[in-house]
């Protein structure tokens, strides 16, 4: 066999390695911090914490996938509201509903993520243009492990883990999250989060 040749097959069979074991970790620490939740153990730091920056730093570091991908990302800009809430889990549960959401949506495709303001909550929704999920799925979406596309391969697809992380994390911040969709047409994931006093100086 060329030199060349299998110099470049090792190489690619290092970095399927490496891939599995990211995955691996990436498991592992999911599968603590679910058992955290359970305890009622999640380390928490809540404060009033301004809302347009997590957005900005979970889209930013998404935005080199998405551009392999093809996928148009687009975050908002306005309007400027905080929220009481643990802005680096917070920003977790972004970035997991932004890896599920490129996940799910073809190149071509588009993922927005926008910002409602109220007295009381802040609502942060991220929409995709992807293939959706069917109704009689929509009531498991939440549940561990659950996949609504069984074609998927674990490395395409993820293991089922997404959504009840961000569950569990917006839940501890006594927060809500749920789930619009319509099969071939995309999906809306909604969290819901307790609005920061508005005389606060968030951070």
């Amino acid at each position: 066999m060329d030199e060349s040749k299998r110099v470049a097959e090792v190489r690619k069979e290092l970095e399927n390695i490496v891939a599995e074991v990211d995955r691996t970790d990436r498991l592992v620490d999911d599968l603590l911090t679910l058992a955290r939740a359970d305890a009622q153990q999640l380390h928490l730091v809540l404060r009033d914490v301004a809302v347009l920056p997590l957005v900005s730093a979970a889209t930013e570091a998404l935005r080199p996938l998405y551009i392999a991908k093809g996928v148009q990302l687009t975050a908002a800009t306005e309007p400027a509201c905080a929220v009481h809430a643990d802005g680096e889990r917070v920003e977790q549960v972004l970035r997991n509903l932004l890896e599920n959401a490129l996940r799910h949506t073809p190149s071509g495709g588009r993922v927005e993520v926008g910002v409602r303001c109220t007295e009381r909550l802040v609502e942060i929704e991220v929409r995709d243009t992807g293939s959706g999920i069917a109704p009689e799925h929509l009531p498991r979406v939440f549940e561990r492990f659950y996949r609504a596309d069984h074609a998927r391969s674990r490395a395409d697809g993820g293991v089922g883990l997404g959504l009840a992380i961000a569950q569990a994390l917006v839940n501890a911040q006594r927060g809500s999250i749920r789930v619009h969709s319509r099969l071939g047409q995309g999906t809306s994931v909604i969290i819901s989060l307790p609005a920061a006093p508005a005389h606060s100086a968030a951070v």
